[in-house]
């Protein structure tokens, strides 16, 4: 069974251990749903692709790229995951443009198409968006595409957004339905005087068995004559616009015999076309019959019908409520945890079932979720796709380990559809709520970004945003900036060492470092819960730098072992101190360790976006004949081109290559292609995450060599690994 990864955004709190430095996650940006742009990309150029990718991340975007060359490749990424762009070339030898666009129309999803050309002109551009494409951008001309890609990527937005809407409607229209089907009062809707719907009340009430009965038949009919001339005139001036509503006393005939009643005729619509509806309130019902009819009306109100939750409108309410109300707004020392649950596959079973069997998947999802929560917790239906649960007075710790419970029973779950199963994974996003209420709100947003960057980063996983960590206010960045600085005055910093270890004879100890600091308070802290801020405050170089001098320290302390390789994450900010080579042999010489026992680490993502100041970082760090890695590496167009300007020894697979390789065939085939790539280059090839003997066991089969994680030893604050007993 896999286990969930914990993944955090960079101003969050990661549980367990992260390496020091920067994730290669890019900061969200100000829309909720725009912290990554999913990006497909037909070129015959790689190298024009990746400047591509460049430009777009530089520009805020998190992009995540993926590369196809012909129409199979195409309608396979389509059918496998979800995309917000489509860039594709007008002339590819693979993949012509119009064969793209008929694939994307076949898939019935909504994917915008972006031309691309080496030159533009308007005959070019009348004729690609003829063709269905939105637009024809040059790569010459980045400027124009970045915008391009702005306005389609924000109309995609809104289209998401609109549909969210039309849920609500359609949902508000569900129990409106809902509502009038179970009613005691009698109610009918007419249309040009004729009927064209009825309740079983209505129907009851004049004596008809089915609906059946009364479609069609003139409302007039039921009316005594006295009373037609004055009904059919409110009739026509409530359905011409001239009145909203009406209420009237009249004479209706009801089994034969006249029956006087009251009757609110007011406008309406069903089916999305105008009418009218009459109601007959309060017939024949008892006081007690209108109090129930009353709770029945108020449940509904309040929930989800799909789930039976908590719909999103009455679940904000209780938030706010429990926030106001409960404990939190009286103590200070009390916190309580927002989860925000999505299932990793929810488009894909939405395009499998449709509507309505997703609406099933939730409704199982939502019976996982009750299983897990107490008496005194919330849970709603927030959007289409996830569910929400509100624990109150739950510590971090206890929010984390629901989260965990609940990514693991979905994916042991198999879900049930019409005879048909279905099975997924979950992400989880984590918010904890301090004291008051003027902040739930904000964790909502931040639980589904949570969310969202938790999906993104490969799902089945968990990410604790950290509201503490994540603000930018200036007075909020002056209150970091003194922690970290008497952090450091006081070496109220860490190491502790994580083993890299080989599957094969090689036993020679390798460890990565990753850096912890001691708050105030005496808690020991993951690197995500202040590197961050000390990038934003300026002083990412300074905290790699101690770790730098540090690590060093430690080497030479091993006087009786000069085999020991230590791998340490470089920030990406630290890429434009010119004077850390410097530094770094200073440090080497008056310790008197060697060079090769540093390997220092660079996200693949940090590379790409930084390459001017990562290549001269590189190639000094090399002339002092330290080691260097490429970590978070193949999630790029092409990744292996990175290498042909950051000649690393090492490559460290991300996360999402290795993920799930006993469901996934397809990516066990693309982890060999990876490391065939990688020995051709003679590449050492680490696989981290490694949580379970049996992923070990498909690393193993896939033939890399060199293997992290906790199933072999989680971080400790000493180098004491056992390296010889990890040979397969």
């Amino acid at each position: 069974m896999s286990q969930p990864q914990w993944v955090t955004r960079k101003d969050g709190v990661t549980l367990p251990d992260t390496a020091t430095g920067a994730r290669d996650e890019q900061q969200p940006m100000t829309q909720t749903e725009a912290a990554n742009l999913r990006l497909l990309i037909a070129d015959d150029s790689l190298n024009d692709a990746e400047v591509i990718v460049s430009m777009l991340r530089n520009a805020g975007y998190a992009v995540r790229p993926e590369h196809v060359n012909d129409p199979d490749a195409l309608r396979e990424s389509l059918t496998s995951r979800a995309f917000d762009l489509f860039l594709c070339g007008v002339e590819l030898e693979g993949i012509g443009l119009d064969d793209a666009l008929q694939v994307i129309r076949k898939s019935g999803l909504d994917v915008p198409v972006i031309a691309l050309s080496e030159t533009v002109d308007q005959a070019t551009r009348c004729e690609v968006m003829g063709l269905g494409a939105v637009d024809l951008a040059t790569k010459e001309d980045l400027e124009h595409l970045r915008l391009v890609v702005r306005r389609e990527f924000d109309a995609t937005f809104n289209k998401r957004q609109i549909r969210r809407l039309e849920r609500q409607v359609r949902e508000t229209e569900n129990r409106c339905s809902a509502l009038l089907h179970r009613s005691r009062d009698p109610i009918a809707y007419v249309h040009d005087g004729m009927h064209v719907y009825a309740n079983p009340a209505y129907l009851d009430f004049f004596g008809y068995e089915s609906a059946d009965d009364i479609e069609g038949m003139p409302i007039l009919d039921l009316v005594a004559p006295e009373n037609q001339a004055e009904f059919r005139q409110v009739l026509r001036e409530v359905g011409r616009g001239g009145r909203a509503a009406a209420d009237m006393e009249l004479n209706i005939v009801r089994q034969g015999k006249a029956e006087r009643l009251r009757m609110d005729i007011s406008a309406a619509a069903i089916d999305g076309e105008p009418c009218i509806q009459l109601l007959m309130p309060a017939v024949n019902q008892t006081s007690g019959e209108a109090e129930k009819l009353e709770q029945e009306i108020n449940k509904l109100n309040r929930t989800d019908l799909a789930t039976g939750l908590m719909n999103r409108i009455h679940f904000s309410s209780r938030l706010e409520d429990a926030v106001l109300t409960g404990e939190t707004a009286t103590r200070d020392d009390r916190t309580d945890g927002l989860l925000h649950i999505q299932l990793d596959d929810a488009a894909k079973a939405r395009e499998r079932f449709g509507a309505t069997g997703h609406d099933r998947i939730m409704g199982q999802l939502a019976a996982l979720l009750r299983a897990d929560l107490e008496e005194d917790c919330l849970a709603g239906r927030i959007s289409e796709t996830a569910l929400i649960a509100y624990l109150p007075g739950r510590s971090v710790h206890d929010t984390i380990a629901m989260a965990e419970a609940i990514c693991l029973r979905v994916d042991e779950a198999i879900f049930e559809i019409g005879g048909e199963t279905f099975t997924t994974t979950a992400s989880c996003g984590a918010v904890m709520l301090g004291p008051g209420p003027a902040q739930v709100h904000q964790a909502v947003a931040d639980v589904e970004a949570a969310c969202e960057t938790a999906h993104y980063a490969g799902g089945n996983r968990i990410h604790l945003h950290s509201a503490m960590a994540g603000e930018a206010d200036e007075d909020n960045a002056l209150i970091w900036e003194e922690r970290l600085k008497a952090a450091l005055e006081n070496n109220r910093f860490q190491l502790v060492y994580m083993p890299i270890a080989s599957l094969s004879s090689d036993r020679q100890p390798r460890y990565e470092i990753r850096l912890r600091l001691q708050d105030e308070e005496g808690v020991i802290r993951g690197a995500d819960y202040f590197m961050q801020a000390a990038i934003r405050c300026g002083l990412g170089p300074a905290l790699d730098r101690w770790a730098v001098e540090h690590a060093i320290e430690s080497l030479a302390a091993r006087k009786d072992d000069t085999s020991s390789v230590l791998f340490l994450k470089l920030s990406g900010v630290t890429l434009a101190d010119r004077e850390l080579p410097d530094f770094l042999a200073q440090q080497l010489t008056k310790h008197c360790v060697a060079a090769a026992q540093l390997n220092f680490e660079l996200n693949e993502s940090e590379a790409v976006t930084r390459l001017t100041d990562a290549k001269p970082m590189f190639e000094k760090i090399r002339e002092l004949g330290c080691g260097l890695t490429l970590d978070h590496f193949g999630t790029g167009l092409n990744p292996f081109q990175l290498l042909k300007h950051l000649p690393a020894g090492w490559i460290k697979l991300d996360r999402a290559i290795t993920r799930d390789l006993a469901k996934n065939p397809e990516g066990m085939e693309k982890l060999r292609k990876i490391i065939t790539l990688a020995r051709n280059k003679d590449l050492n090839v680490i696989a981290s995450y490694i949580e379970d003997a049996q992923t070990l066991a498909f690393i193993w089969q896939a033939n890399i060599v060199y293997v992290q994680g906790h199933f072999l030893q989680p971080p400790s604050t000493t180098m004491q690994y056992d390296f010889s007993g990890t040979v397969i």
